[in-house]
């Protein structure tokens, strides 16, 4: 019996076997409130499942850059300490959103997901964000949120 093809896009997260030896590691890190900006609704399902197995408590979710936008400008996301974004996405990257978001939430770590070549990342990283570059591990998701 052959086995299924993974949804598409779940090739994002390598080595899911070292998914258990996050566990163990994350049970000394601080948890933390995240919101997760992704198109791809397998990856967003995901991630939250991966950062709230890990300990963290995701308090927002959207699937577009404007999602997030519209979000800011209501307040609501006063509770999110760090944001993962996706950064390509229809209409408005997630570098976009994050810029416009940050203008009212300062505080809010942005984490930039991408397969984009190197200028996303230096562009990112003069923004004041960090950046995962895609595909990554459960290791450095989890590493990058708990901060």
């Amino acid at each position: 019996m052959s086995k299924a093809a993974p949804p598409k896009g779940m090739q994002t997260i390598q080595r899911q076997g070292e998914f258990r030896q996050t566990l163990n590691d994350s049970a000394s890190r601080p948890s933390r409130r995240v919101g997760i900006v992704e198109d791809n609704v397998a990856l967003l399902d995901l991630y939250k499942t991966i950062l709230k197995t890990c300990g963290h408590d995701v308090v927002f979710i959207a699937q577009s850059g404007e999602e997030l936008v519209r979000a800011g400008r209501d307040g609501r996301l006063s509770d999110v300490e760090v944001l993962i974004t996706d950064n390509r996405m229809a209409r408005m990257s997630g570098l976009e959103a994050a810029r416009i978001v940050t203008r009212h939430y300062p505080n809010i770590q942005i984490i930039i997901a991408s397969a984009e070549d190197q200028d996303l990342e230096k562009v990112a990283h003069d923004s004041g964000f960090l950046f995962l570059r895609k595909p990554f591990s459960v290791l450095k998701l989890v590493d990058s949120v708990s901060g």
